[in-house]
């Protein structure tokens, strides 16, 4: 493919000429607009407003998937803390009851954060050692 700039630069310099006087809108032009777009200005509105909110979500889109992960170590921390004392609760005290608070302190814990996994091993080996 060949690269060819002859166009662009022809675009550039029509763009740049100084042979072509640029002339400000007369009231008359304005007037022959305004009265092309009275009767869509709902339809107008509408895009504009719609144009605006689809620019904010696309700049706010990078913000927004940090701060999931930074919410859920807010929820994080403390079920975190939670299924361990639960865990350290059924082990010291193996009663059904402690045993479904582990398992759901353990199910919140994953669903938050997936890192939570680690909880297996460690209480598998509290267990062993514990026995």
């Amino acid at each position: 493919m060949e690269m060819n700039f002859s166009h662009w630069m022809a675009l550039e310099s029509a763009m740049q000429g100084g042979d072509v006087p640029r002339r400000r809108f007369t009231k008359a032009t304005l007037r022959r607009v305004w009265a092309f777009a009275r009767p869509h200005k709902r339809e107008l509105l509408a895009f504009l407003v719609l144009s605006v909110i689809g620019a904010v979500l696309t700049v706010a889109t990078p913000v927004l998937a940090y701060s999931g992960l930074v919410m859920t170590e807010v929820l994080f921390y403390p079920l975190l803390v939670t299924a361990a004392w639960a865990g350290a609760t059924a082990i010291a005290r193996p009663t059904r009851g402690s045993q479904i608070l582990l398992l759901v302190a353990f199910v919140a814990v994953c669903a938050t954060r997936i890192q939570a996994i680690v909880l297996v091993p460690a209480l598998v080996t509290a267990a062993l050692l514990d026995a």
